[in-house]
């Protein structure tokens, strides 16, 4: 269709391919290169006369070498984020409708899955320089991400309180929902129990509005894992009165019931492993044994 229809092959198409790309990476590694290996196809056949030309090259190879970057193809996704540097317009281009801080902010994440975090480091900052304000909030995600891998929770706690202060829950409900849960399980982890447990109507409120069954299960999992962490100072749980140990066995009650998660492919029914291995292991401290097997 793009080699038959005269103007079907523009700008705006390179940077839907790469952005579809970019989606379906997190599902499906293979989709996401052939969606980018396409965008690079349509962006070598814009016209000479095209507007954007060098510029939509540029951002197709990005989204090449962050297919490659997921699928753990690192020489390759470097080599794909070289030739966009090879195939760049000239520095000091006044326009370009592509996001420089996009392109950064992807190059970014490659140099962090190689642990690479100063560079990784300076290129967000590069980003956050010529990020539009909208930008912001997923380059805060970002940033989180970088941090909890470089094992610096504040920093990510920082971080994802910047994320969710920028991101707006009407037009990017499910990063805001991301971003929300990402904090409640840092504050978790460092024994904020306390402060997790503050977010969760509106991390349970925003899951519910988007009636994602996997997102509910991850709130009912961060919900157990909310209420065990009632630590003493000393970093050790409190020991639990008999009403909050019933409290606590109808919870487990209620997320094992929902362990499931249908597929649409079958009749029945089967269990979210780490889910439930997770919520299990939340309640077999706490003397619900029989819940807990």
């Amino acid at each position: 269709m793009i080699e038959r229809t005269p103007g079907f092959a523009t700008w705006a198409l390179v940077e839907k391919l790469a952005h579809q790309s970019e989606k379906a990476a997190a599902r499906d590694v293979e989709e996401a290169l052939a969606l980018g290996e396409l965008g690079v196809w349509t962006a070598d056949r814009l016209p000479d006369t095209a507007a954007f030309q060098a510029e939509a090259r540029e951002y197709a190879w990005i989204y090449i070498g962050n297919a490659g970057r997921v699928k753990g193809l690192f020489d390759e996704a470097f080599a794909a984020f070289a030739r966009a540097k090879e195939v760049a317009p000239p520095e000091g281009e006044a326009f370009s409708p592509f996001s420089r801080a996009r392109m950064l902010d992807r190059e970014a994440s490659l140099h962090r899955e190689k642990r690479q975090f100063v560079t990784a480091l300076d290129l967000q900052d590069r980003a956050f320089e010529v990020a539009r304000p909208e930008e912001r909030g997923f380059l805060w995600l970002s940033r989180a991400l970088l941090f909890q891998q470089d094992n610096n929770p504040e920093g990510a706690i920082s971080a994802l309180q910047n994320a969710c202060a920028a991101l707006d829950e009407r037009s990017e409900p499910r990063d805001r929902w991301g971003a929300l849960f990402s904090l409640g399980v840092n504050l978790v982890e460092l024994n904020r129990g306390g402060e997790a447990e503050a977010l969760l109507p509106q991390i349970r409120s925003l899951a519910e509005l988007r009636r994602d069954s996997l997102d509910l299960l991850r709130v009912l999992w961060l919900e157990g894992k909310a209420a065990r962490a009632r630590f003493s100072p000393l970093g050790r749980p409190q020991r639990f009165g008999a009403r909050d140990r019933s409290r606590n066995r109808c919870s487990a009650r209620a997320a094992l019931a929902h362990c499931c998660v249908a597929r649409p492919d079958r009749s029945r029914t089967v269990p979210e492993p780490r889910v439930e291995t997770g919520i299990r292991a939340n309640y077999r401290s706490e003397g619900s044994h029989l819940l807990a097997r």
